[in-house]
């Protein structure tokens, strides 16, 4: 991770159960190894491990998909962009493209297939907010495809340098921020929703501080207008995000919601 504008090693994600469902422990050989069942339709070695419809059906277009900051060159608003199951899906010189990027703290990974070719890549990097992937697979497809009308190398490592100003600055906070409805004490107590389990927020001197699951994993909640906080885990790959309580009739929040989290709803402490 870059930290202070300095490459260090960052602590591995450890996503436990919940990895299941968001990030995968793999290697070259293996992706490799997966990504020939995928486009043989579900045989690895002869024998078949998935039904060819069930290949099918993650791979086709299901929705169609906005256009976002994450979605590098070739990706633009002629290729068409669409999400399958889990996959993304567009065009490039007549061809489909069907591909999946991740990230998880200190990796990067994109995996492309071109179907019609019999062709998949995987790129893997040792760091995460780095475009490198998308620029091999940009290289990539060019060399199989054929050129681009645009220089996709340029726009690409433009579209990184627009992500590291994003994560290098601290999000602005109001010039005049309205104060909490009620002291801090009453944002204080232990919160859940069934995906994540007890979230408890503690009083620190003069600021709030999260502790979630049983583990007590640590962030910080610093205010920013009203009962709006930023909610940040402290990692060099997230960015604090709002997190706004509601307060019940007595004074006392009696919930919060965050796009990451969800909505917590207070519990009575045991």
């Amino acid at each position: 991770g870059r930290v202070d504008g300095q490459l260090q090693a960052v602590r591995a994600d450890d996503h436990g159960a919940h990895g299941s469902a968001g990030s995968a422990v793999s290697t070259a050989n293996d992706l490799a190894r997966w990504m020939q069942m995928l486009l043989d339709g579900g045989l690895a070695g002869g024998q078949r491990v998935m039904a060819e419809a069930t290949v099918r059906e993650m791979l086709e277009p299901g929705m169609v998909a906005p256009l976002s900051i994450s979605e590098l060159a070739p990706i633009d608003a002629r290729s068409g962009f669409t999400y399958g199951l889990g996959w993304a899906n567009f065009h490039y010189h007549g061809y489909e493209v069907i591909e999946k990027g991740g990230a998880l703290d200190g990796v990067r990974t994109v995996v492309v297939f071109v179907p019609a070719l019999n062709v998949g890549v995987a790129v893997l990097a040792n760091l995460n907010l780095s475009v490198f992937p998308e620029a091999i697979r940009a290289f990539v497809l060019e060399q199989l495809l054929g050129p681009a009308d645009l220089d996709l190398q340029q726009q690409i490592q433009d579209v990184g340098v627009e992500i590291d100003a994003i994560f290098a600055a601290t999000p602005p906070l109001p010039a005049n921020p309205v104060p909490a409805a009620v002291p801090l004490v009453a944002f204080a107590g232990v919160y859940q929703n069934a995906l994540y389990g007890e979230f408890r927020v503690v009083v620190e001197g003069e600021a709030l501080r999260l502790e979630a699951g049983p583990a007590g994993k640590p962030a910080a909640l610093r205010h920013v207008s009203h009962n709006t906080f930023l909610l940040d885990w402290g990692s060099v790959t997230s960015i604090p995000g709002e997190t706004t309580f509601t307060i019940g009739p007595d004074g006392v929040a009696i919930g919060f919601e965050n796009e990451e989290v969800g909505t917590m709803s207070r519990v009575a402490e045991t």
